[in-house]
């Protein structure tokens, strides 16, 4: 995968893009709070949801894998030195880390009131340290996810970005395309060996191509190709359909890695995006691209939400109250709070931190909604 150097200057994020951002997680949501939806339909007799008949909401998941390939190979400057490596580092770690550390430690301190927070048997010294690490440690009742449960996907995202940065200090071309050989010869790795320990399965994980999808996404739009508008529906229909087409009829793909199964259905849908015709600034589309500046913040913190209302519903709500009331006030709750998460936590510290890294500050803002603003003021 090569691509002409020098480096284009990146673009600001996509609308498209954060309202993908938007999509996956919510599909997220959709995904935890039906468990609990379908665990007091269970409790009351009434019929439950089982929203994964219908839709593979675990679909999120590939499209943040995707979309965080493209994202990097199109928003990476330095390449050739070291120092641009450093610096691409701090970025993703003022990024990444503020916020898992912090709902990472809320999470432990409410587990040593209710451990049940935990979801499962706790784990040791080593499985917290990991955790907070990005290192995958076994729970434990051998179970690969650490403390915040949904954090297992940043296990993914921390190793991608540590090879990437180890690639940066060649030349471009040269890096992507060793950077996409490492992703490659692990996952052939994966598929060789029995990996002898639980972070060996991450790292050699076939799930690590969906990054590369991306990046092969990222190359694509550098050389200017682009989908018209029937090609672009066309491939974000495509890719609809297998999400829709996997609830349904999952046992059916059962044999197929996930990284085929899901993530060239979530190549498609970001393809057709970033690809096609710029998307009219509607205020539908504002209003998702505004939960997609705080799809981390919702993707990390929904658990908290739905947790509590589970909690507060089963002491308060009568038994005939339905399924779907729940349902729907866990993903406004979830919601809600995610946004004002955003808005008075993980952006103050994020842009504090980045004052105090001058490195890293004067490589651009790390958050997507400022380095967008700051992308659409310049001349030219």
């Amino acid at each position: 995968m090569t691509v002409a150097s020098p480096p284009v200057r990146p673009s600001p994020p996509l609308l498209s893009l954060q309202v993908l951002r938007a999509v996956a997680a919510l599909l997220v949501l959709l995904h935890h709070a039906g468990y609990d939806a379908d665990a007091i339909a269970a409790r009351t007799g009434a019929t439950p949801f089982g929203l994964d008949r219908f839709v593979d909401l675990g679909f999120g998941v590939h499209l943040f894998f995707v979309i965080s390939g493209f994202i990097m190979l199109r928003t990476a400057r330095g390449h050739g030195s070291a120092r641009g490596a450093l610096v691409f580092m701090g970025r993703r770690i003022l990024r990444v880390v503020p916020l898992y550390w912090l709902l990472t430690a809320l999470t432990l301190l409410g587990a040593a009131v209710a451990p049940g927070l935990l979801n499962g048997a706790p784990g040791g010294v080593a499985w917290v340290a990991g955790s907070f690490l990005f290192v995958p440690v076994a729970r434990g009742n051998g179970a690969v996810n650490p403390v915040l449960g949904q954090g297992w996907t940043l296990d993914y995202e921390m190793f991608f970005y540590a090879l990437f940065a180890l690639s940066m200090p060649l030349p471009r071309r040269a890096a992507l395309a060793a950077l996409a050989a490492a992703l490659v010869g692990l996952v052939a790795l994966g598929r060789t060996i029995v990996p002898p320990f639980a972070a060996a399965a991450v790292w050699t994980d076939g799930l690590l191509l969906e990054f590369l999808f991306g990046l092969g996404l990222g190359v694509a739009a550098e050389r200017g190709w682009r989908l018209g508008p029937a090609a672009a529906t066309l491939a974000v229909s495509a890719g609809a359909l297998g999400a829709v087409a996997l609830g349904p009829l999952s046992g059916r793909f059962d044999g197929l890695a996930p990284w085929l199964r899901e993530g060239v259905p979530a190549a498609l849908a970001v393809g057709g995006c970033v690809l096609g015709p710029r998307w009219g600034a509607s205020r539908a589309v504002l209003a998702l691209a505004l939960l997609g500046d705080a799809s981390y913040s919702l993707y990390l913190s929904h658990p908290f939400a739905v947790r509590l209302l589970g909690a507060a519903w089963k002491g308060t709500m009568p038994a005939a109250a339905p399924p779907w009331v729940y349902l729907l006030s866990a993903c406004a709750a979830a919601v809600g709070g995610a946004l004002l998460l955003h808005r008075f936590v993980e952006r103050p510290m994020t842009e504090a931190l980045q004052r105090r890294t001058p490195a890293v500050a004067a490589a651009g803002p790390v958050l997507p909604e400022a380095a967008a603003a700051a992308e659409l003021a310049r001349p030219g």
